[in-house]
């Protein structure tokens, strides 16, 4: 097999590689922020994380602190604000706007007000947050594209929610109380950093990490601990679900590192697998828009749906139910669409329903796996039958397996060049 190592802004999947556990580490990341290890993930979507390079917190870090004392403070006296660790008049001055006395020296404002002083320097926090956060997006600008190494650091983006793994350092974990909290967090902060080790002899310090490799997770901040899936399943799962807790512990979990998708900036236009698109008719200038079927009573029936072919101006709103997601047949591959080269699907991103299509005669003979959508008008002649566009409830249905052919010239390339 071609050895493909890992860059910086790739796309991965992370599998458990040990005791016995073919999973795969996700979060649903928008309602639940818990790190889990799926044996039978529902939706591979939760299942993605991009390799990033470890940030700084420093200014943030600050900031939260400062932030913390002022409301450990809030409804003290002046007083109590003025002799706070770290003087805002001090800080104000930049340590060089006052006399070896205290005094201030000549053409200096004195700002008496000890709240004008904290506003002050928390302005001054917050604008150091910012240039912080401007310097990390500027790091990994850079970065991006560098192929990483064992021993080095990353954090680990989870891809739909955009937030970073995280170990919480005051919470215990749910299964394995021993072990410590992990989630996600929005911007993550200095116990998100987290280095390659390896697992086997044969890798060392300074190799690259390939798709495929092995390894192991050790947190930056932990004194020898790494992440770790639980052995008891997570409780209140669905019936024949099996979930396993992501950790932190002393113990360690090896993990296997897997390219989805390369990463590629915004402007690129290949499409890739796991891609969000619309799909344009350009004959109407309409795009394809999935809504619940209204009921006889008036409200929306869950089971049944309707497909639009709608026209949108420049101007109008994109609308989430035109949004399709491009899937593989097995959906946890990545790679580049390619014209005429093997089936793929497409998934609506709000219901997780697959476009098929079914002939008309058969549709009598159809299962609760499909819903009729909408008629295509027959042809032309007259002779041949309609065919009903459908959703299907599972991506097995062979209705929904399509393959991607050029509208406008013969050719086999990767869809979205030219």
């Amino acid at each position: 097999a071609e050895v493909v190592p890992l860059r910086i802004g790739d796309y991965i999947t992370i599998r458990a590689a040990s005791m016995g556990v073919d999973g795969f580490l996700g979060a649903e990341g928008i309602l639940d922020q818990r790190p889990m290890v799926h044996t039978t993930p529902s939706n591979y979507d939760d299942c993605k994380w991009q390799i990033c390079t470890p940030s700084q917190y420093s200014a943030a870090k600050e900031l939260h602190e400062y932030e913390e004392n002022m409301r450990a403070l809030e409804g003290d006296d002046e007083a109590s604000i003025a002799s706070m660790d770290g003087n805002p008049m001090l800080l104000m001055n930049g340590g060089g706007g006052a006399n070896d006395d205290g005094s201030l020296m000549e053409g200096e404002s004195n700002y008496e007000d000890p709240a004008h002083q904290a506003e002050m320097l928390h302005q001054s926090l917050i604008r150091g947050k910012q240039s912080e956060r401007a310097l990390n997006a500027s790091q990994f600008s850079r970065m991006t594209g560098t192929v990483i190494k064992f021993g080095e650091t990353v954090q680990l983006r989870h891809v739909k929610s955009g937030r970073y793994l995280t170990v919480s350092q005051t919470e215990v974990a749910t299964v394995e109380k021993e072990n410590l909290k992990i989630s996600l967090d929005q911007e993550g902060s200095s116990s998100s950093l987290l280095t390659l080790g390896t697992r086997f002899r044969i890798d060392r310090d300074g190799d690259p990490v390939n798709s495929q490799s092995e390894l192991v997770f050790k947190v930056v901040e932990g004194q020898s601990m790494f992440l770790r899936f639980s052995v008891k399943d997570v409780p209140g799962q669905e019936k024949g679900i099996s979930s396993k807790e992501c950790n932190c512990s002393l113990d360690k979990s090896f993990w296997k590192v897997v390219l989805f998708n390369s990463y590629k900036p915004p402007e690129d236009p290949d499409i890739m697998a796991g891609d969000i698109v619309r799909l344009f008719e350009p004959e109407f200038g309409a795009y394809m828009r999935l809504l619940p079927m209204t009921s006889s009573l008036g409200t929306a029936d869950k089971a049944r749906g309707d497909l639009f072919l709608e026209t949108q101006s420049d101007s109008s709103t994109p609308d989430s139910n035109a949004l399709w997601i491009v899937e593989r047949k097995d959906a946890s591959v990545g790679g580049g669409v390619v014209y005429r080269d093997e089936p793929f699907r497409f998934r609506h991103l709000n219901t997780g329903r697959y476009i098929g299509t079914r002939a008309a005669q058969m549709w009598k003979k159809a299962t609760n796996m499909v819903q009729m959508i909408q008629v295509r008008p027959a042809s032309r002649s007259g002779k041949e039958a309609p065919d009903y566009v459908v959703t299907a409830k599972h991506k097995e249905h062979k209705s929904s397996s399509v393959t991607i052919h050029s509208a406008h010239q013969a050719r086999s390339g990767r869809a979205g060049e030219g």
